[in-house]
């Protein structure tokens, strides 16, 4: 596989010739360049790898270690090396990526099929060292509350503390402006802007360098032509999902009891997005609120560094050794207490983002057993 570093070279060279104002590397630009110098890697099988109760399975001991490594490399899998044997923590890791790249979930993989295909273009874009999957929950939270909002509140600085952390953080930092970028890329690139203008100059270039890394971390699959991905295998390839056994005839009792539960679980789920929309609107106000706060905060700031001939570092952060008169204290601490307000609030939205999940997995889960159960005919 190539070097990291040599993945950007193509890119960084075209960006370096534009004369358009735009920054020399543009971590949001064009990844067409980079795609081309990607290459898939190779991860053959022998012999069906997957659950021991399927027929046609082998997990020939190779073969096993091959995609437990596979999957501790792409990021699905952490801990220690196993013994190569497919067990419960290897079927959660292959049906959790089958999951995530919207492949048929059954926990198999077949030489040349569409999930060792898939895993192979994974690895050609290994995931952003030290990103833990409670980062990745977070920053989709975070997403998703500033579409909410037009406000950027402690977002920058937020940012810009992370990255000084270490390698989890600036992965975290790097992550969410790339789901942000998905989302609304012009809010990512005023973000990113903000986040390095309270960063030093060789923290500016690894950000750009992350957030490029990320996005092609989180980028959808494209199949090429030749890998048909789960659609029309060849006839002499063998599929990835076993034939569906028949359908149970219903039992009654049964059928009443899953669809009692399902009456409660709704009521459940009813519950869950009253709770979040009160969470979600108490956050959008507090979040108006601190806004409101910190600008007052820095307009008394800055007429008192005007008043005294002061020049201000970073636009809000005084020289060592300035003391803030009283007025510019109050304001301080209006916002600051403001802001901790805030962070409890956006703690119990992701609590109630939390229940809401559950209640939603609830409701599906419900709904998979009856159908399962034949309880809707």
């Amino acid at each position: 596989m190539p070097r990291f570093s040599s993945l950007f070279t193509p890119i960084r060279q075209s960006l370096l010739e534009r004369d358009d104002g735009r920054d020399p590397f543009d971590p949001f630009g064009p990844l067409d360049e980079v795609r081309r110098k990607r290459r898939p890697v190779s991860l053959p099988l022998t012999a069906p790898v997957g659950p021991t109760n399927l027929p046609k399975t082998q997990n020939l001991p190779d073969d096993v270690g091959r995609v437990e490594g596979a999957l501790g490399r792409a990021g699905i899998l952490g801990g220690k090396r196993q013994r190569p044997v497919f067990d419960t923590r290897l079927q959660t890791g292959v049906r959790d990526f089958q999951r995530q790249k919207g492949l048929r979930v059954d926990g198999l993989l077949n030489p040349g099929g569409p999930t060792i295909k898939a895993l192979g273009r994974v690895l050609a874009r290994p995931p952003l060292k030290g990103l833990s999957g409670a980062a990745v929950s977070a920053n989709a939270r975070l997403v998703r509350h500033l579409m909410t909002t037009t406000a950027d509140g402690m977002v920058p600085g937020l940012m810009a503390t992370d990255f000084g952390l270490g390698e989890a953080g600036r992965a975290k930092t790097a992550d969410f402006l790339s789901q942000l970028f998905g989302r609304d890329p012009t809010r990512a690139r005023s973000l990113r802007a903000k986040a390095r203008g309270l960063m030093e100059t060789d923290e500016k270039s690894l950000l750009d360098k992350l957030i490029l890394q990320a996005r092609l971390a989180d980028e959808d699959d494209d199949p090429t032509p030749d890998d048909p991905g789960q659609d029309d295998p060849d006839e002499d390839e063998e599929p990835d999902d076993p034939e569906e056994p028949e359908k149970p005839k219903p039992d009654k009792e049964k059928c009443k009891r899953l669809h009692e539960a399902l009456k409660e679980a709704e009521a459940d789920l009813r519950g869950a997005e009253s709770l979040h929309d009160g969470a979600q609107k108490a956050v959008n106000e507090k979040t108006d609120e601190v806004d409101r706060k910190q600008a007052a905060y820095e307009e008394a700031l800055i007429a008192f560094a005007i008043e005294n001939g002061i020049v201000l570092i970073f636009k809000t952060r005084l020289p060592p050794g300035v003391q803030l008169p009283s007025d510019v204290l109050r304001a301080k601490e209006a916002y600051e207490i403001a802001s901790r307000e805030l962070e409890v609030l956006i703690e119990e939205l992701h609590r109630a983002e939390d229940k809401l999940g559950q209640a939603r997995e609830r409701v599906a889960e419900l709904n998979e057993e009856i159908e399962a159960a034949g309880c809707n005919t």
